[in-house]
C-alpha cells in the first residue's frame, strides 16, 4: 500500500495479463485465472467487501481523489459515490471554475458550509490560509476525519475546521436535517423540526476582526441551504468594509419559497404576497454587495433588474451567483 495506490507488487497477490483475462498468482503459484468480465465482477465483490467492513476495519480505509491536477486522501465510506462523482468531474463543476480562477499563494479562503470537505480540501490547497465552518455534528466528523488523512500534505498546515454555523449573531442556533444528520441538506431554516439540534452560532463581521482578515484577499465561499438570506443582509456593514473580497454564494430560492409559503397565511392573495416576499428578499441581499460586481458562476454578467422583476413574476431566481471587487 503505497499513498492510497494499490501496488500488487508490493503484496503477496500478483497479477499476469493473460490473452482475455489475468491470472491471479500467490507465491505457491495460480490462484485463479479470470477472465476480463470476472476481473470486472471480482472489482465490485471487492469494492462492495470494503464498504460493508470499512467501520470494523483497524484502519480505516482510504481512497485518493485526483481531480484537476490535485490529489487528496478521504476515508472510505458511503459516501464513496459522492468522491467518485467528483473525480469524474460531474459534480459542480462550474464551482471548481471559479476556485481556480480567483484562488492562489495570496488568498484566504473561507469555506462556510463545508459538510465532508467536497470543496474544502480542494480550495485550501494553493491558498495562503483557509478555514472551515460545518455545524453539522456527523458531517464535521467525517470532514475532520478526510482533513486529518492529510496531515502529511504541504497544505495542512493552513487549514483550520471549525463546527460551527455562520449566523447573524454569536451564540447559538439549532439546525434541523431534511433527510438525517449529515446529509448535506441541514440548515438553521429547520431549526424548529423534530430532531433539531442546537450548535454554535458564529458572527462572520466578527470574526473577520477578530482574526484581523480585513486587509487580505478573501474568497469567500457561502453554501448554507438558504439561510444566506438572513445571514448576509446581517453583514451589510462587514461585507461593504472588505476591500479585497470575493464571494461564491449558493442561493437556495426553492427553499425560501417553502419557508415563505409556511409563514404567510392562505388566502386570495397568498401567491402574490409569496411572489411580494421572495422579491423583497432577493432584492435585500443584492444590495448589500453594493459596488461589488457580480456575475452568473459561468462568468456572464448577472443584470439585476431583470432577474429580480423574474422573481417577482415567476417565483425564480438564480442558484450561484459571483461578487467581486474585480
Amino acid at each position: 500500500m503505497c499513498k492510497g495506490k494499490f501496488d500488487l507488487d508490493s503484496t503477496r497477490m500478483k497479477i499476469k495479463k493473460q490473452d482475455n483475462g489475468a491470472a491471479l498468482l500467490s507465491d505457491e503459484g495460480v490462484v485463479e485465472n479470470l477472465d476480463a468480465t470476472e476481473l470486472l465482477a471480482l472489482s465490485d465483490r471487492l469494492k462492495e467487501f470494503v464498504l460493508d467492513n470499512a467501520e470494523s476495519f483497524s484502519q480505516p480505509p482510504l481512497k485518493e481523489v485526483t481531480f484537476r491536477g490535485r490529489s487528496f486522501q478521504v476515508e472510505v465510506t458511503d459516501k464513496l459515490w459522492f468522491w467518485e462523482e467528483l473525480e469524474s468531474g460531474k459534480w459542480e463543476s462550474d464551482t471548481f471554475d471559479v476556485f481556480d480562477r480567483f484562488l492562489d499563494k495570496d488568498t484566504v479562503f473561507l469555506d462556510i458550509g463545508g459538510w465532508i470537505g467536497s470543496t474544502f480540501l480542494y480550495a485550501s490547497q494553493p491558498v495562503k490560509k483557509s478555514i472551515v465552518f460545518e455545524p453539522d455534528e456527523v458531517a464535521f466528523k467525517e470532514l475532520t476525519d478526510n482533513l486529518a488523512q492529510n496531515n502529511s500534505a504541504s497544505w495542512h498546515a493552513h487549514t483550520e475546521a471549525i463546527q460551527a454555523a455562520i449566523a447573524p449573531e454569536s451564540g447559538s442556533v439549532s439546525i434541523g436535517f431534511r433527510h438525517e444528520s449529515g446529509d448535506s441538506m441541514s440548515s438553521v431554516l429547520l431549526g424548529d423540526s423534530e430532531g433539531s439540534t442546537p450548535v454554535q452560532s458564529v458572527n462572520m463581521g466578527d470574526f473577520i476582526a477578530e482574526r484581523r482578515l480585513s486587509d487580505e484577499k478573501l474568497f469567500i465561499k457561502m453554501d448554507v441551504e438558504g439561510f444566506e438570506y438572513e445571514i448576509l443582509p446581517a453583514l451589510g456593514e462587514t461585507i461593504q468594509s472588505l476591500e479585497k473580497a470575493s464571494f461564491l454564494i449558493s442561493l437556495h430560492p426553492q427553499f425560501l419559497l417553502e419557508q415563505l409559503n409556511t409563514e404567510i397565511p392562505a388566502g386570495k392573495l397568498k401567491t402574490s404576497l409569496i411572489r411580494k416576499a421572495f422579491f423583497a428578499k432577493h432584492q435585500a441581499l443584492l444590495k448589500v454587495f453594493k459596488g461589488y460586481n457580480c456575475t452568473f458562476i459561468n462568468g456572464k454578467p448577472f443584470k439585476p433588474r431583470k432577474e429580480l422583476t423574474k422573481a417577482l413574476i415567476t417565483g425564480q431566481f438564480s442558484r450561484d451567483l459571483v461578487f467581486t471587487r474585480e
